[in-house]
């Protein structure tokens, strides 16, 4: 019973026992048969007994995920870790992981239906904007739910911003595909709203728009979220999903990267737009310039 306890103790103060502390959970038999022997994991307390760890992140498991550094990840490897995931995945990792990415793929399909379809079919239009919107919606409620949920109930991050005050974050918005789909239902529900304008006005007229009225920005975000966010569906093969977890490893050097970029940018194109044009309006035009010059 105090498996759970001595694992957390080790991830803090000695990740190199773990490996033996978990060979002591596998019972391999002195006889074997046509070559095999038979091996017993002992792995319920390790597992986490719901009724004791009402924080999933509180369970073994999640101090081992949570703990340790990208060194000892191959201890994930470990058979009684290995057999631990595979549990978990068979009874409700799978079913959670594809109903989340069905979700994401009918909102796509609708989203490809509302703006390859002409306005010869305003009915096909119609019906995928009411499902996209149906979908965006319930995702949005019940995020925000869980989230809230998540909060009153103590099962929550804090993110120290200062020494004196820190930020509090729900757990699931922690996940970065969480707050990915978030970002794009609300501004998908955003776009419907300004296609389906024309409903409100007069129903029989352009009823439902291709998105002409919306903001280019806009358009253009939602369909950039529609395609990124299904990368989440690497999750269901091994090997693509090293992909996502290298890229989430990578993503802050590259913002990072990303923000010294600009600022030469701004730099750069600021002291060339003032030599070669110096003009008087130049810092309202600035950043057209430097990416101008940039991109020659």
């Amino acid at each position: 019973r105090k498996c759970p306890l001595i694992l957390t103790l080790l991830v803090e103060l000695a990740p190199g026992v773990i490996e033996g502390f978990l060979d002591g959970h596998l019972w391999v038999s002195r006889e074997s048969v046509e070559g095999f022997k038979r091996v017993n994991m002992f792995v319920r307390y390790l597992y986490g007994d719901p009724d004791l760890h009402w924080d999933v992140y509180s369970s073994p498991l999640a101090a081992m995920v949570q703990g340790l550094s990208q060194s000892d990840a191959e201890l994930f490897l470990h058979p009684v870790i290995w057999e631990i995931v595979q549990l978990k995945w068979s009874m409700f990792g799978r079913r959670k992981v594809v109903w989340e990415c069905f979700q994401q793929v009918v909102c796509l399909v609708a989203y490809l239906v509302v703006s390859l379809s002409d306005d010869t079919e305003p009915t096909r239009r119609l019906v995928a904007s009411l499902i996209w919107f149906v979908v965006s919606t319930y995702q949005v409620v019940r995020t925000s739910w869980y989230s809230m949920w998540q909060m009153c109930t103590g099962r929550y991050l804090e993110l120290p911003v200062s020494q004196c005050c820190c930020i509090r974050l729900p757990r699931n918005l922690s996940d970065p595909f969480v707050q990915l789909r978030l970002c794009c239902c609300v501004l998908s529900i955003v776009l419907i709203s300004y296609m389906m304008k024309g409903c409100l006005v007069d129903p029989h007229v352009g009823c439902v728009a291709t998105g002409q009225d919306a903001p280019r920005l806009l358009t253009a975000t939602v369909a950039f979220l529609q395609w990124i966010q299904m990368a989440e569906l690497f999750k269901m093969h091994n090997k693509l999903a090293a992909v996502i977890f290298f890229g989430r490893a990578m993503l802050g050097d590259c913002l990072r990267y990303m923000m010294v970029l600009v600022i030469w940018l701004l730099a750069a194109g600021s002291a060339l737009f003032y030599l070669t044009l110096g003009q008087k309006d130049a810092l309202t035009s600035n950043f057209d310039h430097a990416f101008f010059l940039f991109a020659l």
